[in-house]
């Protein structure tokens, strides 16, 4: 893989605590690494390249591959325990079009091709609500940079957050790339599925934005 530029972590310890199912599962990530993807890339259809960053443990991104079986998915975690529980997940189903990134999502687009990606998913990125690690967030004007030439022409940028402070922090991000792209406020995504986390916002009558940004 090339050398890779570092960022300012976005997430923290990324061990904690692990089932034995979990264990067994992380084991066999070299067989869904992003290395395998990178080695079979130029038999791909580039066209359905979509990227899930962020994907918890696991269960929008298994639903999303069983709904478009001729995408290809790099998913992107890490936290080893939901890693463990995608593989896992990935296994039941049989599932052949998911790859995962186990390190910082940034770093994925220093080793894709230009014009490469179809779609972006973001689903409640950690908000980092404290003012002083605001600028932990995944979500930023360099960020939007980084990912331009990576995607395809009206490749799309799909961003969902419970939390207020953060969509403010999307919208002027936005607003400062608008020659970019194009900034939408929507009510749904390409894809639907609700997880745990979005339906316990929901239940805690939390205020859900979700953010759609085409590339010009």
């Amino acid at each position: 893989m090339n050398k890779i530029k570092k960022f300012l972590p976005s997430y923290v310890n990324r061990h904690g605590r692990l089932t034995e199912s979990q264990k067994r599962h992380i084991a066999l990530l070299e067989d869904f690494d992003f290395a395998k993807f990178k080695s079979l890339e130029v038999s791909l259809s580039k066209s359905n390249l979509v990227l899930d960053i962020g994907f918890g443990n696991g269960d929008y991104t298994i639903n999303y591959a069983l709904n478009y079986p001729e995408k290809t998915i790099i998913a992107s975690e890490v936290y080893l325990s939901g890693i463990g529980s995608l593989i896992r997940k990935i296994k039941k189903e049989s599932l052949q079009n998911i790859f995962i990134f186990d390190g910082d999502a940034r770093e994925i687009f220093e080793n894709l091709s230009d014009s490469s990606v179809d779609e972006i998913n973001i689903l409640f990125p950690d908000p980092w609500q404290k003012a002083r690690h605001n600028k932990r967030r995944l979500f930023s004007e360099d960020f939007l940079d980084l990912i331009y030439k990576k995607l395809n022409k009206s490749g799309k940028l799909f961003v969902r957050t419970d939390w207020e402070d953060y969509a403010e922090t999307i919208i002027e991000s936005a607003r400062a790339r608008s020659k970019k792209y194009k900034f939408e406020k929507i009510k749904e995504l390409n894809f639907e599925f609700k997880t745990k986390f979005h339906l316990k916002a929901i239940n805690e009558k939390r205020k859900i934005f979700t953010f759609m940004l085409t590339k010009k």
